[in-house]
């Protein structure tokens, strides 16, 4: 298999500028704004390349745990979330989750978070990406690594 310098597999997925990476971008905005999910935490696209992706998330009330920092579950969807459609920008393909690990490095409690996905491997069954969550200003929060089945497009959305 090739493989760029940047570690996802050459020739599969657009260009930073393409037509193909545009409509992609769009149709991805469509399924973060229709999920219920996503769209109740209130997650947005902030950008789009060619195996990466950043989303965006302003930490309300509803996000924080009890002690009044962001809730764990909240902290692994966006890393999840964020290496799944870097993955998807990478190869046009879809994947699941089959194994993740995450480290959380330090609380956050207000603001804006950005999930910063980026793929780092496509195999023809599986893929492995990496996220890190960050404060607007960079300090990280939290870093994960996952690795990611191939979903056969039989009846997938």
């Amino acid at each position: 298999m090739e493989h760029t310098g940047e570690g996802v597999e050459s020739g599969r997925a657009p260009t930073h500028t393409s037509p193909d990476l545009v409509a992609f971008r769009r149709a991805l905005e469509e399924r973060v704004s229709s999920s219920p999910l996503l769209s109740w935490l209130g997650v947005a696209v902030q950008s789009v390349s060619r195996g990466e992706v950043v989303l965006a998330l302003e930490i309300k009330p509803h996000h924080l745990n009890l002690q009044g920092i962001l809730h764990g579950g909240v902290t692994a969807t966006l890393l999840d979330t964020a290496m799944g459609m870097a993955l998807r920008s990478a190869s046009q393909r879809r994947f699941r989750t089959v194994q993740m690990s995450l480290s959380y490095l330090r609380p956050a409690s207000e603001g804006r978070v950005l999930a910063h996905g980026r793929a780092v491997f496509l195999g023809r069954s599986l893929a492995h990406a990496e996220a890190e969550l960050t404060e607007a200003a960079g300090r990280q929060i939290a870093r994960a690594t996952g690795t990611f089945a191939l979903v056969r497009e039989e009846g997938v959305k």
